[in-house]
């Protein structure tokens, strides 16, 4: 008798912690800390692999096998490019598909929504959205205020699409003017000056109840090469990062900035050797980590740029890498089938190694912390736009932009250029 009731006391606790770790939810009323740690433990490996991914998708609408891919084993997040946004009604109905199908996923994780919408030069939602004169304006007439409320009013454009993600603001520095890769989407030359109107427009957009994104960490600022098409090679070393490119990332880690992007760029000088920085576990994990101190999301410039592939290299290697070296998001904007051999190549490696496991274990962690602090709560994003009721254009931001431009608007006179003419350049 003694040992039925054993037996069936044994029977009752197993009954109840299966149904606890399948009934985890998402929107379960737990600390942020604790919950991202019960829903990681009760994930599997596809589960796990599947939430440290950010993938772009082609055309205007989401094809169905990627939908349901999402609906399946969830995703980190998707990003909407420029080829995606033909119109704002287009991008509210997408993140509108992807929301639902997330919520149909294990968990009921909802997605990150991402995009590039920097203002000035880099738009990717165009549409209705405001346009806007961007960041060098921003530092021609240095103040707080207006790059506060530049990141708020982007942010909050971004918020009525469901875009709860914002690559955004380029902090890297404006330092030699033949230099165009950055050129004005840079707040300017001067490290604090840079700085503290980053940490103004973060504060606006994350106000606005969007997650900013820094980048591109380490600095792109001195090379006239563009990641897009090569591997940008740039000397400086630590002593000069020090004084110049970690100053506005020290700030913003100093204000809680939540998400900073690794760019795909090379500093020899620092660790030795030709990795991009976004792959490259002295710059990303011992420089960022443990120098910086940053505890945030880190997330990948989009490993299909030619920086991120070395030609040696198989089409999985750069994922893999990415992981190895500290980052907690890989962003691949294309194409679909390299996407998901990535996926399997980061299931394949956790089933084999326990540390890569233990690694994306934890940036899957983050991931869940991100998500439950941003897309929970009284600012967070709608997950479920109405494309037919979206409150674009923004008056009250358009006016805004315009008086902004306006006030940028800086008068030269005599040899106060703020570089010295060249000969024979007019």
């Amino acid at each position: 008798m003694k040992k039925n009731w054993r037996t069936a006391a044994l029977l009752v606790l197993v009954c109840l912690m299966t149904s606890s770790a399948w009934g985890l939810d998402f929107w379960d009323k737990l600390p942020a800390d604790v919950l991202a740690q019960r829903l990681a433990a009760a994930m599997d490996d596809e589960e796990l692999a599947s939430q440290v991914f950010l993938w772009g998708y082609p055309g205007v609408v989401p094809p169905e096998s990627f939908v349901h891919s999402i609906a399946q084993v969830g995703l980190g997040g998707v990003k909407i490019f420029g080829w995606n946004a033909v119109s704002t009604k287009a991008v509210a109905e997408a993140v509108r598909t992807f929301q639902k199908a997330a919520q149909e996923s294990p968990f009921h994780i909802p997605l990150l929504v991402a995009t590039d919408q920097e203002g000035g030069w880099v738009r990717h939602i165009k549409g209705r959205t405001s346009q806007t004169s961007g960041n060098l304006s921003l530092g021609a007439e240095n103040l707080g205020w207006d790059s506060y409320k530049t990141g708020f009013y982007l942010g909050q454009e971004l918020a009525i699409l469901g875009v709860n993600m914002d690559f955004a603001p380029s902090v890297d520095l404006y330092i030699d003017p033949e230099v165009n890769v950055i050129g004005p989407r840079s707040f300017g030359r001067f490290p604090y000056q840079v700085g503290w109107l980053g940490v103004a427009f973060v504060r606006g957009e994350m106000d606005s109840g969007v997650i900013p994104t820094a980048k591109h960490f380490p600095g792109h600022g001195n090379t006239s090469q563009d990641s897009h098409g090569s591997l940008p090679i740039i000397h400086d070393d630590w002593n000069v990062l020090k004084s110049r490119e970690m100053i506005p990332y020290k700030m913003l880690i100093q204000e809680g900035l939540p998400a900073i992007m690794t760019g795909h760029l090379a500093f020899p000088e620092i660790s030795g050797n030709l990795l991009p920085a976004s792959l490259n576990p002295k710059l990303n994990r011992d420089l960022l980590r443990d120098k910086l101190h940053f505890q945030g999301v880190v997330v990948t410039d989009d490993l299909f740029m030619v920086g991120a592939k070395p030609k040696e290299w198989s089409i999985t290697e750069p994922a893999l890498r990415g992981l190895e070296a500290g980052n907690d998001l890989l962003l691949i904007s294309q194409p679909a089938d390299v996407q998901a051999a990535d996926r399997r190549a980061v299931v394949r490696k956790m089933e084999t190694d326990r540390a890569f496991r233990d690694l994306v274990r934890a940036a899957v962690v983050r991931v869940l912390e991100l998500k439950l602090k941003f897309l929970k709560g009284p600012k967070a994003v709608p997950l479920f736009p109405d494309p037919d009721h979206l409150a674009l254009p923004d008056g009250q931001a358009q006016k805004f932009f315009f008086g902004q431009a306006v006030r940028s608007t800086v008068l030269i006179k005599g040899n106060d250029l703020p570089w010295p003419p060249q000969a024979g350049k007019g």
